[in-house]
């Protein structure tokens, strides 16, 4: 027998019928039957095709996309027929809440290969002003209260809500990477509203956040939500002194009616010098000038 390596040139073959066997490390070998004749070459140009076999692949979690050699193969778990023996690249994705896994691998028959994803994590921050605020995911799950701090927070895209009473929400759309901290500061505007007060009388002062105004309705507008202190007066009525509280979008009105004071009780004094006045008398003309109280000495 003569062997070597293709490309090769046999020479002093003896005319007649050979046969011919052509291998390779993990390709499919060939046997193929030549006829020499006498001053002739006989040439032989074949197709060595590599072995093939089926590889089970299975993955923590399930449902992860699997490559091999670049090329998509499906998800977890599954077996790929027909994979060529020799060194491959295995990938899995399974996008974005874990980190890509790739691995070479030597296929040489029937193969089973089971693989654990590694989360991907970053970190978030949320920082507003003021702080206390309630910031939520987008599909309602609650994170805290600001200053939020959060570590090892899956990879990904999310919709942010940040809420506090009394203000205007805010939503922010956040990219988590891995090992990498993604920071959000928020200044939570004020809600505001039309404040409207209705005075009787019409002449009234009212006195609100240090400003004084007069007459009937006053129209504040662009107001923040808020609890406030209200003073309303004037001469020959009781004042009123309260707190009201702006909450609620739109117009919010406030209505106050001042109530006359009393009239003031007179009262009387009268000495007299040794002369003596009739008690009814004197009741009757003090009632009749409106004077209620009076003493006589």
């Amino acid at each position: 027998p003569t062997s070597g390596r293709t490309p090769t040139v046999v020479q002093r073959l003896s005319c007649g019928s050979h046969n011919v066997t052509l291998s390779l490390s993990d390709h499919e070998e060939v046997r193929q039957e030549v006829v020499i004749e006498d001053g002739k070459v006989a040439e032989i140009v074949t197709e060595l095709l590599p072995r093939r076999s089926s590889v089970r692949i299975a993955s923590e979690p399930p449902g992860t996309e699997v490559f091999i050699d670049g090329a998509r193969q499906g998800v977890t778990p599954l077996v790929v027929e027909g994979v060529p023996w020799g060194e491959r690249s295995i990938r899995l994705e399974n996008k974005p809440r874990f980190l890509p896994l790739e691995r070479m691998v030597r296929i040489a028959g029937r193969e089973e290969y089971s693989f654990t994803m590694v989360p991907c994590t970053g970190r978030l921050a949320v920082i507003t002003e003021p702080s206390r605020a309630n910031v939520v995911l987008d599909d309602g799950r609650p994170l805290g209260e600001t200053p939020l701090h959060s570590e090892a927070f899956p990879c990904g895209r999310y919709d942010l809500t940040i809420s506090l009473p009394e203000h205007v929400d805010t939503r922010r759309q956040v990219v988590i990477e891995h090992d990498k901290t993604e920071q959000v500061a928020v200044s939570l505007p004020r809600r505001r509203s039309l404040l409207r007060f209705v005075i009787s009388p019409a002449d009234a002062e009212i006195q609100f956040e240090g400003q004084r105004y007069r007459g009937s309705p006053i129209m504040l507008e662009g107001i923040p939500w808020g609890r406030y202190r209200v003073q309303v007066e004037k001469h020959g009525f009781l004042s009123v002194d309260q707190f009201i509280v702006v909450d609620r979008p739109g117009a919010v009105e406030y209505a106050f009616t001042l109530v006359p004071l009393p009239p003031p009780k007179a009262s009387l004094r009268i000495t007299t010098f040794g002369h003596e006045f009739g008690g009814g008398l004197l009741g009757a003309l003090f009632g009749f000038m409106g004077i209620s109280e009076y003493a006589i000495e």
